[in-house]
């Protein structure tokens, strides 16, 4: 019986942490934009919509859902944007979320290209900036991910030197004034 319990509680864990591992939009943005009777549907669409990586077919399958399970409440901030007003800014925040992915995939894959870091070291800034991503809003975030004191790469065993390089990429990238206010966006601002 103790070996089952094992067995079970095994499993358990990692599926724990493989979920853990994926990129998600806050929780807590989805759960204040959009509101349903049951919280159980609330969660399965949130998994729905991440399989879609929250790319334009997603807003198809999310109007098919607020038609079948919208609930209509005052408990929501915006109880007088309706229907169409939620679904607006679950688009604001679908975007923001894939511009947030494109960010960390064009920073991991330039410095992979330009030799800066090697592929291992590029997904432990990944994983890193995901981890960060669920605590922090984008400039704190980055300012958290290019500090080379920061104790996350003494424990990944990453190169200190090259979060220098790293920062020039990015800040390279950032120039881009829609990208960047883009990436900036939060809870507060939608």
């Amino acid at each position: 019986m103790s070996r089952f319990f094992v067995l079970i509680l095994s499993f358990a864990i990692l599926i724990g942490i493989g979920d853990s591992q994926k990129p998600k939009l806050g929780r807590r943005w989805f759960q204040e934009i959009i509101r349903f009777a049951n919280a159980s549907v609330q969660e399965k669409l949130v998994r729905n919509l991440e399989r879609q990586n929250w790319t334009l077919p997603a807003i198809k399958i999310l109007d098919s859902w607020m038609a079948k399970y919208w609930y209509r409440s005052k408990e929501t901030h915006w109880p007088w944007k309706g229907k169409d007003g939620i679904r607006h800014k679950y688009i604001t925040v679908s975007y923001q979320f894939k511009a947030t992915k494109n960010y960390i995939n064009y920073l991991c894959k330039t410095a992979v290209e330009q030799e800066i870091l090697n592929s291992a070291d590029a997904e432990k800034i990944r994983k890193l900036f995901w981890e960060l991503d669920e605590t922090y809003f984008f400039d704190d975030l980055t300012k958290r991910l290019f500090d080379p004191k920061l104790a996350e790469y003494k424990k990944l065993n990453v190169n200190i030197e090259k979060i220098v390089d790293l920062e020039a990429i990015s800040d390279k990238y950032l120039k881009d004034k829609k990208q960047y206010a883009l990436l900036r966006l939060t809870y507060f601002d939608i």
